[in-house]
């Protein structure tokens, strides 16, 4: 059984750049995936994760404003890739309507996952950025 939480963290400045950063590429490489997999669409071709990964590891390596993307974490911008491949999956499968572009205004969103992180001593381990402090009130145990 999969389960989800909701909780308000405390983070250190230093994290909350990075959730800033961290969200903001992930943003990016979302919507750099939807117009790829959009005009790969119209051309009749058919992207996997692992092409628009592949492709994405040629364009921050050749392009020179896309070099600020090697310094990101390699799991920030495939959980991006992954992310936009299951909104069209959802599409096709007429679960939903057609994956729009994400925005700055709709807010810092992004998902990580991680196997076994539960909380110890008032912190939880986020991974790529280190332990977080949880707000006293949240009833999480170890």
């Amino acid at each position: 059984m999969l389960h989800g939480f909701k909780i308000r963290i405390h983070p250190s400045k230093e994290q909350v750049s990075k959730f800033y950063q961290y969200a903001g590429t992930s943003r990016h490489i979302y919507n750099w995936s939807l117009g790829v997999i959009n005009d790969a669409l119209a051309n009749g071709v058919k992207l996997s994760q692992i092409k628009l990964s592949n492709q994405l590891t040629v364009l921050q390596r050749e392009v020179e404003d896309k070099k600020w993307l090697q310094k990101i974490p390699r799991k920030v911008k495939t959980m991006a890739i992954a992310n936009c491949e299951e909104a069209f999956k959802r599409y096709f499968a007429k679960i939903s309507k057609h994956p729009r572009t994400k925005r700055r205004k709709d807010g810092i969103k992004f998902n990580f996952s991680s196997e076994f992180n539960k909380p110890n001593k008032g912190k939880i381990v986020v991974p790529l950025i280190g332990a977080v402090g949880l707000n006293k009130s949240d009833k999480l145990t170890s």
